[in-house]
């Protein structure tokens, strides 16, 4: 039975395969099993969504310290992400209110900002236009992605419950 591995997953989605065992090696990227060092890396779902969703916040100008904030909360079993949101909030000190931001510098130093990443529905996206001590919001939406994993095992013929 054919699996799904980063090197088909770079064929595929036209991903540099050098720049994805990049992100391995430096240990931007997490897996849902493990492998010693040699051995060939099976893909679940999960393990594709979250680099396709790091190689996005990559590609949009995000630090790999930032990429990781997008995908630190992509764990557990792959249904329902397609309706998913992932929402990283830039917190300014500039911005900041009264017990709100601990971890921020105090000074109110406007180049002191701190991220945090959150999993949203569409019906939550509200808060965005709402919170104007976050002025800077990224968003990037998991639907486009889940199509592709979906597209991607289909295409390399992979049984949907090994995924």
């Amino acid at each position: 039975m054919p699996n799904m591995i980063v090197s088909t997953l770079c064929r595929l989605t036209g991903l540099e395969r050098g720049r994805v065992d990049t992100w391995v090696s430096d240990g931007d990227l997490f897996f849902d099993m493990q492998v010693k060092n040699g051995q060939t890396r099976h893909l679940t779902k999960m393990d594709a969504l979250r680099i396709l969703v790091f190689a996005e916040a990559r590609a949009i100008g995000l630090s790999t310290s930032r990429a990781r904030d997008a995908i630190h909360m992509l764990r557990g079993g792959f249904e329902g992400y397609g309706d998913l949101f992932v929402m990283l909030k830039v917190y300014s000190a500039r911005y900041a209110g009264a017990g709100d931001f601990a971890d921020i510098d105090p000074t109110g130093d406007a180049n002191s900002v701190a991220f945090t990443g959150s999993l949203k529905r569409a019906g939550e996206l509200h808060e965005i236009a709402n919170d104007v001590r976050r002025p800077t919001t990224i968003v990037i939406a998991l639907a486009p992605h889940v199509a592709m994993v979906e597209a991607l095992w289909r295409a390399a013929g992979i049984d949907e419950a090994e995924g």
